[in-house]
């Protein structure tokens, strides 16, 4: 699958926001159709909450809607989908 320049750059730009939010988090990001899932892990606790403050944050700027999973408030991990074309 070849990515298009936008697709690079909301990469780059959301692994910029998880790394200014905590340095040692992993994440994944990964497509599946029109629908882009990606996975972040806190390496503590104490960074979770400041990391969706940031993802949500940047996606009100650039005005695109992202769905959490449902369980956020039971996993450890951070995950949440933007589809396609999701603009407000």
């Amino acid at each position: 699958m070849i990515k298009t320049d936008n697709e690079l750059i909301y990469e780059d730009l959301i692994r910029a926001v998880i790394t200014y939010s905590d340095p040692e988090a992993t994440h994944q990001i990964f497509t599946l159709g029109e629908k882009k899932n990606v996975t972040i892990t806190p390496s503590t606790q104490d960074f979770r909450q400041d990391i969706i403050n940031n993802i949500l944050g940047i996606h009100q700027v650039l005005k695109i809607k992202i769905t959490f999973s449902k369980s956020l408030q039971l996993q450890k991990n951070i995950s949440y989908s933007v589809f396609e074309n999701s603009e407000k």
